[in-house]
């Protein structure tokens, strides 16, 4: 079972280097890869009007609400092995060197388990980071609830197909 670990930034906005660099000082994965929207051109040029309209709001947003990460993480995911590890961790997401214990950790978890995901806690709305009317097609009272979410800025996951299904459901969204 292989380690592999991506992060993705929009070139307009920052570099992955820092992190590349960071992740590979680590020294326990076999892949390291910083992604940027050069390698979905597909994607973003279908969404580009959406992406172009959400960074042009007066009041700063991700890029594209984050819409290119499900496809991201398949882009990936598509080019290891079932049952490797992926690890995906945001660009602006600062690893500390010293986290590599906790890192074999969820690994170890990872016999058991096909994703790991974090919660955000209650210092953000969810409502401000996310592209509202597909959740709310599945869940209306979105609109209006303050609730915690899943941060996905870092997740631990395992190639099965469950992972597959999961974030091809996303990306549908």
């Amino acid at each position: 079972m292989k380690k592999h670990f991506i992060t993705f930034a929009n070139t307009s906005f920052m570099s992955c280097d820092r992190i590349v660099q960071q992740v590979h000082e680590l020294d326990i994965f076999d892949s390291v890869q910083g992604l940027t929207e050069h390698d979905i051109p597909e994607f973003i040029e279908k969404h580009k009007y959406f992406i172009e309209f959400i960074s042009n709001l007066a009041q700063k947003r991700p890029y594209g609400l984050f819409i290119w990460k499900p496809k991201v993480i398949l882009y990936a995911l598509g080019k290891i092995e079932n049952g490797d590890i992926l690890v995906y961790a945001d660009a602006v997401i600062y690893v500390n060197s010293k986290c590599k214990k906790r890192l074999e950790e969820y690994f170890d978890m990872l016999k058991t388990k096909d994703l790991i995901v974090f919660s955000q806690g209650d210092l953000y709305k969810a409502q401000n980071f996310v592209k509202g009317d597909a959740v709310i097609m599945y869940r209306p009272e979105f609109r209006n609830e303050r609730t915690n979410m899943c941060y996905a800025g870092l997740l631990v996951m395992k190639k099965t197909d469950t992972v597959i299904r999961l974030l091809t459901d996303w990306l549908q969204l």
